[in-house]
Formats: C-alpha cells, structure tokens, sequence
C-alpha cells in the first residue's frame, strides 16, 4: 500500500485487512456462527478452540513484554533514585563539613575583631576626654587642658601632655566641641580621674568662665567600644541596673550594691543580662 493509501482508509474510517487475516476471520467468523446455530463441525470446534488458544499465547506475549518493560523502568527508576541519594547525602554531608567551616571561621573572626578592638583601646589608654569646656578664638588646647587639670588640683605640664585637640561635632550641634588629651605617662590620666571622681561639681566657672555649665571627663573609647557604651545605656535603662561606669576601657555594670559586676564586652553580653 502507498502512503496515500493508507491516508484514504484512515480518513474514510475503513478497516483494511491482509488476504490471510481477512480469510482466518471469515474461517472464524462462519464457525462461531455455525456454533451459535448448533450446526458447528469438529473442525469448526477446534479451529475455534486453536483462535482461542493462539490468542492467548499472543495476549501472554504482550502481557510479558509489557510486564518486563515494566520491570526495566521500575529498575532504572531505582537505579536514578538511589544515585540522588547518594548525590543528596553527599550534599548534605558537605553542607554540614561547611556550616561546621563557617562557625569556626565565625569564631576566628569574632576572636580577630576583639583582639583588634584591644588593640585600639590599648592605644587610647593614657587618653581622656573633656566635654562642656567653652570654645574660645585662638585658643591653646595645651592651656585649656592644664587649666582643666589645675581646677581639680592636678599638677599637669605641657610635657605631660603628648598630644591634645579638639574633636569634630555633628553639624548643627551648638555645644562646645569636645578635647581629646593624651598624656605621655598613664599615672597622670589615673590622677586626673581621681581627682574628677572626688570633685565631683567641676564646672566652667571653676576655669574662669562666667556662666556655669558642667563639664565632663571621661576615658576615651575606641568607636566600638563607644557604640557598646551607647547600647549598654539603653540596656541599663531598660533593664533597670544602677551603675554603668568605665574603667581602664573596660565597661562595667552592675545591678545594684553588693551585686557582681557585669563585664560588657559585647552586644551579645548585653542581651544576656
């Protein structure tokens, strides 16, 4: 038959069939009607009952081959399924090899910050810092200094002194720019605080100024560490402690009287109060 052909018989909705199948279906036709009738020969019976029995080994051909086509799926899907768990474990394993890599890389990196954290508050040591002291034109920040330090009755020269300035203030800020001083020798920042911690009224007019504001003295704190102190005045607030103090750059609180004291290291020491 010509490709036409076969488009012919399928659009028309035909059934075509070979010469040899079409004579064996007449064969079976004619004996299953002359069973029906009653009229059927010995010959009818057993061509009919050779149909039936080819039919079934051809029906048991097709259910094996179906079942073993089956079975190769079934084989490759289990062959896939046991190679993505093996895939899937792998990852996982390296996943966990990874989030246990990342916790220690955390650890070294929380443990480097801190130390270079030290590091700079160690270099701010002999440092202190004074607020509320008047800004005056052409001023000597040395002089100022000492006269911060002659009204709390310390003897402070300018080779005391290694270095001393003003600091910078938010634009808009009207109060007086703060003055950071470094002293050569730690034991007169030690004098200083003393001092400022037994007059504890220390104001401009003790300077000479006429009005009278408050000034203040505090150790100089690293930019992180001067956040922390930040977050540990909200958490002192909230949390209800009494003291918040710093000492040789380390930020202390404590509950009240008699209580520990409460090392504040980090944000993270702040949220386990």
């Amino acid at each position: 038959m010509t490709k036409a052909d076969v488009e012919c018989i399928v659009n028309e909705g035909q059934i075509w069939r070979c010469p040899p199948c079409s004579k064996l279906r007449r064969q079976s036709m004619s004996a299953v009607s002359s069973a029906e009738d009653g009229n059927a020969s010995i010959s009818q019976v057993i061509f009919m009952l050779e149909e039936a029995r080819e039919d079934r080994k051809r029906m048991e051909r097709e259910f094996n081959a179906s079942f073993e086509f089956a079975n190769s799926k079934i084989d490759d899907q289990t062959n896939t399924i046991t190679n993505q768990t093996l895939k899937i474990n792998e990852c996982l394993r390296l996943i966990e090899d990874l989030k246990k890599e990342n916790a220690s890389l955390k650890r070294k990196v929380c443990d480097l910050e801190t130390r270079l954290e030290d590091a700079e508050q160690y270099t701010r040591s002999n440092a202190l810092e004074i607020y509320g002291v008047p800004e005056t034109k052409n001023e000597d920040v040395y002089e100022t200094v000492k006269r911060v330090c002659n009204a709390l009755d310390v003897n402070i020269t300018r080779e005391k002194i290694d270095v001393c300035h003003r600091l910078g203030k938010p634009k808009g800020d009207n109060r007086p720019a703060g003055i950071i001083v470094k002293f050569v020798r730690r034991e007169d920042k030690f004098s200083v605080v003393a001092r400022r911690k037994v007059k504890r009224n220390l104001s401009t007019q003790d300077l000479g100024f006429q009005h009278e504001a408050v000034v203040y003295i505090n150790e100089s704190l690293s930019p992180a560490r001067r956040r922390i102190f930040a977050a540990a005045r909200e958490a002192k607030k909230k949390y209800d402690y009494a003291y918040l103090w710093v000492q040789n750059g380390k930020i202390l609180m404590r509950k009240e009287q008699g209580k520990p004291i409460v090392k504040i290291s980090s944000l993270s020491d702040l949220d386990r109060l």
